[in-house]
């Protein structure tokens, strides 16, 4: 990852196709100067699930959940981390965004989405 004085690089994974399922993810790539908003927006285009996650990985890490919305929910359900990240499920519930509240260096790396059927 390429690191320039005063900006935060976001690589963002696009698409996953798995059991002929697939989720994207929208834009592919975020750049921006630290103390600025990121948001990112996450589909499920064959599915309906009813829980969807946003996961952060940083380079060399394994990955960390950030925090998952259930279908309906008003809120987010682990909230650790509300300080840093903003999450809502929007447009039927099919779409989830993640919001960086304000960029820093820590928050460089790869985020994904994800959805599961509730258990």
């Amino acid at each position: 990852m390429l690191l320039i004085p005063r900006l935060s690089i976001f690589c963002i994974f696009t698409s996953c196709i798995a059991q002929q399922l697939t989720i994207f993810q929208d834009p592919p790539l975020i750049v921006k100067q630290a103390g600025q908003e990121a948001l990112i927006d996450c589909e499920q285009k064959t599915t309906d699930h009813d829980q969807m996650y946003w996961y952060h990985q940083e380079r060399g890490q394994g990955l960390k959940l950030i925090d998952y919305m259930i279908r309906g929910q008003k809120d987010p359900t682990e909230g650790n981390n509300k300080d840093i990240y903003e999450i809502g499920r929007t447009k039927g519930d099919k779409h989830i965004f993640l919001k960086v509240k304000s960029v820093k260096a820590q928050n460089q790396g790869l985020y994904f989405c994800a959805s599961s059927d509730a258990q």
